[in-house]
């Protein structure tokens, strides 16, 4: 494993070739999306196709003020200015090689990550290859952290059902570096398809038209530690995170979507699934609305979350495939499968509208990781903050976003990262020990692509010491705020050398008594070991051996504890022997 200073240093080289420039003042390049009102007979009508495209279009995203369209499996990129939505205009079409079929484009700086290929748009006009893949398939829903790729492999390679997950280091220009392997799948027991990335939270869930959600601790950004795990709710093909939510969705045209809590990370509870006429097996998001189309039938929705109800449901012309859906303020970008759907080779993307006036809702902060008031993060731990929609990454800067040691007006130097309303910093150098930092964003600096500024200021404290040095930070009456963090008593388990697993209670449950019953199912509900335990010794650290466990057999069980009012549990993974 490289030390945090030598990825500390690699990054200042970076920085000093101006990759990493998102940190500096924003740069004026494109306009972003215009202001526009469309009339009200254009509401779900096509504003415009963008057509002379090859094999399929999976992904169109605003980067540096620009429309960037993604051609995947023929690795071209093609930025258009949409000054004009009407009549876009191409500023560069672009060609390389590697392998890019991400479905997702997570950024850092002015870097956007495809399918293992890192692309450095600082200047949109002349796109370079600043990191290549580094000898694995790509997913087709990854996540990426600054400077780590969390990728699984995609599930329709054959191979895919029994492959690791893959962690790779891009701080080395040139070519990432697989630091390690991790094998999800064989532990959770099912197919995984896409990893989400918050703060200090990876997110693995199934993919393939199979059902799990997993949790895993990245505060050791190459060691993730599982936190949770459950094969419970709809069938999927990918998820998204969208505040607190991880939102899965899919298969195929069966409109299923299935809400997860992850808020706290050790205890994912599905809050509630329901079936969506129109929707398909992707889903996006702004300002508290659900986006979504249908492979083939050419078809999309617009969804009201707090409502539970459809507001848009729109017909594709000659109904070309609609399968991948960005809203961009009043428009939405539509992406064609290409070659899973009707169209053959003939692909293409088109810009619709899906509401008359320009958007003017502020961007709001809807979750962060670490939570307000949290203590004893580890020096190495990041920072996610989840907005209810995509921001300008231009204004993703230490000015507007301000992560300081508590009593510095200094900020820490870093890299901010963004995907699908999510962003993620990871600081230069590990953070201190023993102290107290503040984020705060400030009222009217990051932004929309349309402009709108954040309404007001919004900020946390966490400690990687014991204690919050002034507690939670106190947000203003009326700011839609997470909740602070609260103590929590918790029953964490691991492996054990051996074949064996270990238990530890932290903290002190309300109720517990001297003596507990420890009872071990598997993920299918059905218990397999039950056994009386001491609270004390379970506290100080309690182990059961492979003798015990022998019946068991490897794979991923959820233990739960009850001593006297007290119930506790948590997701291990017994290695067998």
């Amino acid at each position: 494993m490289r030390s945090i200073k030598d990825i500390a240093a690699t990054l200042a080289m970076l920085a000093a070739a101006a990759t990493l420039a998102g940190r500096a003042q924003a740069q004026q390049l494109g306009g972003g999306i215009p202001r526009i009102t469309f009339p009200e007979n254009e509401i779900g009508k096509r504003v415009c196709r963008f057509q002379g495209l090859t094999e399929r279009v999976p992904k169109g995203m605003m980067f540096q003020g620009y429309l960037v369209i993604f051609n995947n499996r023929c690795n071209r990129i093609d930025v258009m200015d949409i000054a004009d939505p009407r009549a876009p205009k191409t500023v560069k079409t672009f060609t390389f090689s590697g392998q890019g079929d991400d479905h997702t484009t997570p950024t850092a700086g002015t870097m956007i990550m495809d399918g293992g290929t890192l692309l450095d748009l600082k200047d949109p006009a002349n796109p370079k290859v600043v990191g290549t893949n580094a000898g694995f398939y790509g997913s087709v829903w990854p996540a990426f952290q600054w400077p780590y790729f969390y990728s699984t492999r995609s599930y329709d390679d054959a191979s895919a059902r029994s492959s690791p997950m893959y962690i790779v280091d891009y701080s080395n220009p040139g070519r990432g570096n697989i630091v390690k392997q991790v094998g999800v799948q064989g532990t959770l027991g099912f197919t995984t398809g896409s990893t989400q990335v918050i703060g200090n939270i990876l997110v693995v869930t199934s993919g393939d038209q199979f059902a799990g959600v997993s949790t895993w601790d990245l505060q050791d950004p190459e060691n993730p530690k599982l936190l949770d795990a459950v094969k419970t709710g709809p069938s999927m093909y990918t998820s998204q995170m969208y505040g607190k939510y991880l939102v899965t969705s899919g298969p195929q045209n069966m409109g299923e979507v299935g809400f997860f809590d992850i808020s706290d990370p050790t205890a994912i509870n599905m809050e509630w699934r329901e079936v969506v006429a129109g929707m398909g097996d992707y889903a996006s998001f702004q300002n508290g609305f659900m986006f979504g189309g249908k492979i083939n039938n050419g078809e999309f929705v617009k969804y009201d979350i707090k409502a539970r109800k459809t507001v848009l449901h729109a017909i594709m012309p000659d109904k070309h495939t609609s399968r991948y859906c960005y809203p961009m303020g009043n428009m939405l970008w539509v992406g064609d499968a290409g070659r899973d759907g009707t169209n053959g080779t003939a692909n293409e993307s088109n810009l619709f509208v899906h509401q008359s006036r320009p958007d003017s809702i502020a961007p709001s902060v809807l979750f962060i990781n670490p939570a307000n008031g949290e203590p004893r993060l580890a020096t190495t731990a990041r920072i996610g903050i989840a907005f209810d929609e995509e921001l300008d990454n231009r204004t993703l800067t230490s000015e507007n976003i301000s992560i300081h040691a508590k009593g510095s007006v200094t900020p820490i130097s870093g890299v901010y990262g963004h995907t699908m309303g999510v962003v993620n910093f990871t600081p230069d150098q590990p953070l201190q020990a023993n102290t107290t930092y503040e984020v705060v964003v400030r009222a009217g600096g990051v932004k929309d692509w349309t402009g709108n500024p954040i309404a007001g200021e919004f900020g946390f404290r966490f400690a990687t010491g014991a204690t919050v040095d002034g507690g939670a930070y106190v947000n203003s009456v009326g700011v839609n705020a997470p909740r602070p963090w609260r103590a929590k008593a918790r029953l964490s388990g691991d492996a054990s050398p051996g074949g064996g697993l270990s238990f530890r209670l932290q903290g002190t449950p309300t109720g517990i008594g001297r003596v507990g019953r420890l009872m071990i199912s598997d993920m299918a509900g059905r218990e397999r070991l039950r056994i009386d335990v001491d609270t004390d010794a379970i506290t100080q650290g309690w182990s059961l051996d492979a003798g015990r466990t022998g019946g068991l057999g490897r794979g991923i069980y959820r233990a739960r504890m009850v001593s006297g009012s007290a119930d506790l549990s948590c997701a291990v993974f017994l290695k067998g022997r």
